[in-house]
């Protein structure tokens, strides 16, 4: 197996895991990594595997700037791809770019309900995204153009992860596994502030709690994150495919 071919099993598996954990719906979303300059491999739309939670081999490697006509037969590739191709022209430190559609997010988006440290030890990763909260995107259209996912990267130069309001999230890593965690976690505290606020506390943690919860050490935060890319992939081999509107309750 060449290493681009196990770079095409990562987005793949990333595919699965975002939908087995219902921040995907259908065939809404993609996962991108980049393979060398001006090159990514991208799950694109393909009949043959209907929605993210199906996907084995319907990812492709195109340009970063690829028109429509550049799919390989049998595929389509996704709208949005520029929201990928741009972050990973302007971001040369991240190497993979994941955007879905969380129905925790739209509510908080919608509804404008801040990120809010309401986690504490039940989940540190999730908390610092609240913490550090993503900047947010205020249009709901779709990102069809190279204009489009400029903009997107603009907004979120120097961070890791923006809500685009009424629409979904975009998250970016070093890895395609960071880049998966981070979108997780992103899910898991919206989902949290979302159910604190309907419930109406007003809870939030102490900033002496958040400075021992919320670590910056890198080995830390990486074998965290690995555990958690571990889990979710044996979630997703095992785990019908979710059903219902409140899929996020995982």
């Amino acid at each position: 197996m060449t290493g681009t071919e196990e770079l095409a099993g990562q987005v793949a598996l990333a595919s699965r895991i975002l939908a087995a954990a219902g921040l995907a719906r259908e065939a809404t979303g993609h996962v991108s990594a980049r393979t060398g300059a001006g090159r990514m491999l991208l799950r694109c739309r393909d009949d043959r595997e209907p929605g993210l939670r199906f996907t084995e081999r319907a990812v492709a490697e195109i340009d970063f700037d690829a028109p429509a006509t550049q799919a390989p037969d049998g595929m389509r590739l996704p709208i949005e791809r520029h929201i990928h191709g741009q972050l990973l022209a302007a971001r040369p430190e991240i190497n993979a770019v994941v955007h879905v559609h969380p129905w925790s997010t739209w509510l908080t988006g919608i509804a404008g309900i801040p990120l809010a440290p309401v986690l504490g030890a039940f989940d540190p990763g999730a908390l610092a995204c609240a913490v550090n909260p993503p900047p947010v995107y205020p249009q709901s259209w779709l990102i069809n153009s190279a204009a489009r996912g400029a903009d997107i990267a603009a907004l979120m130069d120097g961070h890791d992860a923006c809500v685009l309001r009424g629409h979904g999230i975009v998250t970016v890593g070093a890895s395609v596994e960071q880049a998966t965690v981070r979108a997780l976690r992103l899910n898991t505290i919206a989902m949290a502030s979302a159910m604190a606020h309907l419930a109406g506390s007003t809870y939030r943690l102490g900033e002496d709690e958040i400075a021992e919860l919320v670590t910056a050490d890198p080995a830390v935060i990486a074998a965290a994150e690995h555990e958690v890319w571990l889990h979710y992939a044996e979630f997703a081999a095992q785990t019908p495919a979710p059903t219902g509107f409140l899929p996020f309750l995982y």
